[in-house]
């Protein structure tokens, strides 16, 4: 029998800083161990041995064969995983709920929303996209962070913006910031899209999802357009635990992508 809860292994391969608290780990499969196929939206867990683990969205596009992770030092796991240098071993399990469905949006436009460390999955999805770019239309990235010092992936958007419009906005600005401040729910109504062709894919901390849907809506984007990620909720990654419970759903099992519509009297925002 299969035990869910057995991990495999990897090596730190590379470490690249953000900020003080956030730095972005790049994973390979150590000995014995492999990445298995992932869809962009769904999750891995990653830990420490007898430390714990936790659920990360991954920012590596399919088939890459490494794992790309945001860490954020928010508690002792991630604080930990700070302590880990090259070369040292983190642990893995891949989750196979439900990843975005890129499928659905053959064709048409995409306008992608993170905030925080939510780019992470979201820079997996832009690989993607930019892999079968004449798969899709118009691809928009709208992106807030705290401060210029937070925006992550930094390093990446000179290449995105070759092939998606990037829209970035924060919350504290320093005396270099040119853009847009305040939340990514300010900058909505000034996106240049067609609503009745855009599907929208979103991940962020969960305040910030019901105002961006709003005004969302207010441009003429149907709920039923309007795709969001429940990561934040998950804990034990199998269904077993039930933190994640969100009405009659569990977002390690029927998501973490969740339609809008279906989730939204769920209690789950």
């Amino acid at each position: 029998m299969k035990n869910l809860y057995l991990p495999q292994k990897a090596n730190i391969d590379a470490i690249r800083p953000v900020s003080t608290d956030t730095r972005i780990y790049t994973l390979k499969p150590a000995k014995g161990s492999r990445f298995l196929d992932f869809s962009p939206g769904q999750i891995v867990m990653i830990g420490i041995d007898g430390v714990g683990e936790a659920p990360f969205g991954s920012a590596s596009a399919p088939n890459e064969n490494k794992l790309i992770i945001v860490v954020k030092k928010v508690g002792r796991l991630t604080s930990k995983i700070f302590a880990q240098k090259i070369g040292d071993i983190l642990t893995f399990r891949k989750i196979s709920g439900q990843a975005f469905p890129l499928e659905k949006a053959k064709n048409k436009n995409i306008a992608l929303v993170a905030g925080g460390t939510g780019i992470a999955p979201i820079a997996g999805i832009i690989k993607y996209l930019i892999a079968n770019k004449n798969d899709y239309g118009q691809i928009t990235l709208l992106y807030g962070a705290k401060s210029p010092k937070d925006l992550i992936f930094r390093d990446d958007y000179d290449a995105w913006s070759k092939r998606i419009n990037i829209h970035l906005c924060v919350e504290e600005p320093d005396e270099e910031w040119q853009g847009p401040t305040g939340s990514v729910t300010g900058v909505c109504p000034h996106l240049n899209i067609d609503p009745k062709k855009t599907i929208v894919y979103m991940v962020g901390p969960p305040p910030m999802y019901k105002a961006t849907i709003d005004e969302l809506t207010k441009l003429g984007v149907a709920e039923n357009q309007i795709y969001l990620s429940l990561e934040a909720r998950m804990r034990c990654g199998v269904g077993k635990c039930q933190h994640c419970s969100c009405g009659k759903y569990l977002a390690c099992i029927d998501g973490p992508a969740f339609r809008y519509d279906k989730i939204k009297d769920e209690g789950a925002i």
